[in-house]
């Protein structure tokens, strides 16, 4: 399993959105996704100038059902520029 990086939120953000979630609404810091086919929901703390740790990604991606092992996940595009 590769190790998780530390990433912002943004990019985040864009893996869950090439996965099939669409924004459903803000609740203060929070952005809440959602995937309408299977109902899945998911919460991103979007702090500008903070990173999320690994442990937060690791619990949102769960949630999402996203495995990190995927060839074009979210490691792809973690490599990615913003």
């Amino acid at each position: 399993m590769p190790k998780l990086p530390v990433i912002p939120a943004r990019k985040l953000i864009k893996v869950l959105k090439k996965k099939g979630f669409t924004l459903h609404r803000i609740n203060g810091s929070h952005h809440i996704f959602i995937r309408k086919d299977d109902q899945l929901s998911t919460s991103v703390p979007v702090h500008p100038g903070h990173d999320l740790g690994k442990g937060i990604t690791k619990s949102i991606l769960d949630d999402a059902h996203i495995s990190i092992d995927e060839r074009e996940g979210p490691m792809a595009l973690w490599r990615s520029p913003i």
